[in-house]
């Protein structure tokens, strides 16, 4: 399961066309993500606590950027530090889970982390929905949108001005993470 019984996340953006999202992984204490790989690149910026993977001698903390390489195996760890863990990931692609033996065991999709967070909303009292707003918009899903709500019927300048609103909540969120945690010094870390 994704992230894992000791380790939680917050979506902040999903396509799920392109398979990919962006979530703020966290961890109040010493917890990990179970061994797995990812064909796609990631990216990571660590927000605050200390991280790192098993299978390597480093480890991040506040104001690091990790570049995750496609296809190699790893376990994330949440250290055990006077701040929790909060990094935010970039994800495209699955999460390939792998056996003790190396091989394949599941995986993890854009499609699974929808499925888990409308469950986990309706669990809390938000609604299934709830996560329709994290929804990313290209120019295709926008057209076709409007011509949804153009055949139906439907006010289509309404539906321009709810995207425009999740575009301008996506960008106001990402400005709000920069001031609230400048980055004074980080380094870059290749997985």
């Amino acid at each position: 399961m994704y992230p894992s019984p000791t380790v939680s996340s917050r979506p902040l953006w999903i396509s799920p066309s392109q398979n990919k999202w962006c979530d703020i992984l966290m961890a109040k204490g010493a917890g990990l993500v179970n061994r797995h790989y990812h064909p796609h690149e990631v990216f990571a910026y660590t927000i605050s606590g200390k991280w790192g993977y098993l299978e390597h001698d480093w480890t991040a903390t506040a104001g690091d950027f990790v570049y995750e390489t496609p296809g190699e195996g790893h376990t994330l760890v949440a250290y055990e530090h006077k701040d929790p863990m909060k990094v935010f990931f970039q994800v495209k692609g699955p999460l390939i889970w792998l056996k003790e033996d190396g091989e394949p065991d599941g995986y993890f999709d854009v499609h699974n982390y929808i499925a888990l967070c409308r469950d986990h909303y309706e669990k809390v009292g938000l609604g299934r929905d709830y996560i329709d707003k994290l929804f990313r918009w290209s120019r295709l899903n926008i057209h076709a949108a409007v011509d949804h709500q153009r055949r139906a019927g439907g006010e289509a300048a309404l539906v321009g001005r709810q995207i425009e609103h999740r575009a301008g909540n996506l960008i106001g969120r990402a400005m709000t993470a920069e001031r609230d945690h400048p980055v004074e010094e980080g380094r870059t870390i290749h997985a």
